[in-house]
């Protein structure tokens, strides 16, 4: 694994492979559930390879990370960026691991990433599609993908903001769509919500999209 630079916050670096570290506003507030006590880092593919991922390249990333002493050194999360999953979700509304790229599944994968001591990071996006339109974002299927993303042992979730246009049309059908009373908001809210209600403790990072700052109101 190359040399890599950090970004705060949303910033990109320059480096081929990325090392993140989220950064928390003094005053911000948050769940008092555990998580997150201190500013997580770990690794994700983005800057290094794009929708050129697979789970080799996870696995192998990982380990560099071990061997380099970067997870010594509280590197703890290991995540996947964009264009994992299938173009489109199966029969029952659930996202599908790319078969090609990712043959022994995400929840395998999370496994591996977990027995080399690391949590998992996976990706989606508030829209209709992920940023890159190579597979499904989960406005309308929230709860689903947040019970699948539990079921898959994820720790962390890069939420993007892509394709998010038709959110009013998803929310005359919300009371169908989500176990919630009162519904919460669409987009950012809905699926924080939504994961915490799985019972699993996961790491929410909101890529909020500057295009939509001045059109809606999130919270």
């Amino acid at each position: 694994m190359a040399s890599a630079e950090f970004f705060f916050r949303f910033e990109s670096a320059s480096a081929s492979s990325v090392l993140f570290l989220l950064c928390v506003a003094p005053f911000a507030a948050g769940l008092n559930n555990g998580v997150d006590l201190v500013p997580p880092m770990g690794w994700s593919n983005w800057e290094s390879s794009g929708c050129n991922v697979s789970e080799a390249l996870i696995l192998a990333n990982a380990q560099a990370m071990i061997d380099k002493g970067l997870q010594k050194a509280g590197y703890s999360i290991v995540g996947i960026d964009d264009c994992w999953a299938e173009k489109f979700r199966n029969k029952t509304g659930h996202l599908v691991a790319n078969s090609t790229t990712f043959p022994s599944g995400i929840k395998a994968l999370s496994d591996k990433i977990h027995a080399l001591g690391f949590k998992f990071g996976i990706y989606s996006s508030a829209g209709a599609w992920t940023c890159q339109r190579t597979m499904p974002g989960s406005l309308g299927y929230e709860w689903i993908d947040a019970q699948t993303f539990a079921a898959w042992g994820v720790d962390y979730l890069k939420y993007d903001g892509c394709f998010m246009e038709d959110f009013e049309s998803v929310l005359k059908d919300a009371n169908r769509r989500y176990p919630f009373s009162p519904t919460p908001i669409l987009r950012y809210p809905i699926m924080a919500e939504a994961l915490n209600k799985t019972g699993r403790k996961i790491s929410y990072l909101c890529n909020f999209p500057w295009q939509f700052w001045n059109l809606y109101k999130d919270s």
